[in-house]
């Protein structure tokens, strides 16, 4: 048994050595890369949902603070976002279905529009072994 573990672990070895993978039955899996898409010349990863403004934010037409500023959305609108692209960047698409642009992601806020069917009771240890208990419940929409 032992024997067989280190003749994995040379055998492993040579093959790094080689500037080769790893053997078959000791390769590692890759993690699959995220489908990306296009979008106004940018690569994006898809990214759904419904964004509220925090503050009023700038929209570009490249996911970049120096890219061509072409609108404005102002605090407490709503955007629709349709993908992520390379850092804070999150593109928007309008609600005729054209591409708009992209906004700093820390400017938004995603907009969670659903209910809890009955409150969630729980608690969490604390510090000197008391414990915390919580209820979530849904009170109904709020702006935010």
């Amino acid at each position: 048994m032992m024997q067989r573990r280190i003749q994995r672990f040379f055998a492993a070895m040579a093959f790094l050595a080689a500037g080769l993978a790893a053997p078959p039955g000791l390769a590692q899996k890759a993690k699959p890369k995220p489908k990306t898409f296009d979008f106004l010349g940018a690569k994006v990863t898809p990214l759904n949902g419904t964004y509220l403004v925090l503050q009023a934010a700038n929209v570009r037409a490249k996911p970049r603070t120096k890219g061509r500023r072409i609108g404005r959305r102002d605090r407490g609108e709503r955007v629709r976002v349709v993908g992520r692209a390379k850092g804070p960047w999150l593109a928007i698409r309008g609600d005729d279905g054209k591409d708009v642009g992209f906004i700093y992601q820390p400017t938004l806020m995603p907009v969670i529009d659903d209910a809890l069917e009955q409150p969630i009771k729980a608690e969490t240890p604390g510090k000197g072994g008391r414990a915390c208990k919580y209820v979530l419940s849904f009170e109904g929409k709020s702006p935010a």
